[in-house]
């Protein structure tokens, strides 16, 4: 099988990288990135964090070995490329990395960030407002009891639950968590392919599908995604490096984010080098 263009990955450390076909180095750009802890892209509006998320423009070509991953799980693959599933993220890995599934509220780094009161696996009622709830689908009841708690964020967010503590019961927890990681991965999946498609479309490239991925890294992008909203707004050179197949560079990337979480990232980026690993 052919292995992964490594050439980049050193190079591509958050500090210089070269530009493929070139012996001319130029410096990685870095950029501000928004607000983590909001998890929807529609509100993820805050400023804040600078983020030395690495860059360069090598392109991809690693579409075809990805087929090996895909046919050892019974996927048959047509023309060199492998055949489309239906997404296999490991969420367990995410809920280790957001916290298990809590019943009561709580605001995480109150002083710090612009998070709000959170529950469930880690559900940021603050980035939220009605039409999301409606739009999740949830139960009139759990509707009613999250209201209150909407678009409150940092100290007036941990102000107002000491004074209104939010528990809820383990079957309301699973109902919310299981509508949020439903649209959280819609997002990212759609997000993920229409890019790789217009990629595609522009060079002729056969990048695989999000659900083509192996099994790891399809965790670690939604695990980003999940974090930080649209990967595409939020984190542009991430985002670039994994529609682009550029793997080293995004777990290089992602040993060096820059953020608030090195430890999460530190995970996301061992994760990512088993799914390497598997290519290899």
């Amino acid at each position: 099988m052919t292995g992964i263009d490594r050439s980049s990955s050193s190079r591509s450390s958050q500090r210089e990288s070269r530009v493929s076909g070139g012996d001319s180095a130029r410096g990685l750009r870095n950029e501000t990135n928004r607000r983590e802890d909001a998890r929807q892209p529609e509100k993820n509006q805050a400023k804040g964090y600078s983020v030395k998320d690495g860059w360069d423009s090598r392109p991809a070509h690693a579409a075809k070995q990805l087929q090996p991953a895909a046919e050892a799980q019974g996927v048959q693959a047509e023309g060199g490329v492998a055949a489309a599933t239906e997404p296999d993220v490991d969420w367990d890995f995410i809920a280790e990395q957001e916290g298990r599934a809590v019943q009561d509220g709580y605001v995480p780094d109150a002083t710090g960030s612009k998070s709000g009161v959170t529950v469930g696996t880690g559900v940021d009622l603050g980035a939220r407002d009605m039409n999301d709830l409606d739009r999740l689908g949830l139960s009139d009841a759990l509707k009613t009891k999250l209201e209150p708690y909407l678009g409150k964020q940092g100290q007036d967010a941990a102000d107002f639950l000491a004074e209104n503590p939010l528990n809820l019961t383990a079957e309301e927890v699973k109902e919310l968590d299981r509508a949020v990681k439903g649209e959280a991965l819609d997002n990212v999946v759609n997000e993920y392919n229409t890019e790789v498609e217009r990629l595609n479309a522009a060079d002729g490239g056969s990048r695989p599908k999000f659900a083509e991925l192996p099994r790891e890294m399809q965790t670690v992008i939604a695990s980003v995604g999940f974090q930080y909203g649209s990967l595409k707004t939020a984190t542009p050179n991430f985002f670039a490096q994994v529609t682009e197949q550029r793997w080293d560079d995004a777990k290089a990337n992602l040993e060096d984010f820059g953020d608030r979480y090195p430890s999460r990232r530190g995970r996301e980026a061992d994760l990512l080098g088993e799914g390497i690993a598997t290519l290899s």
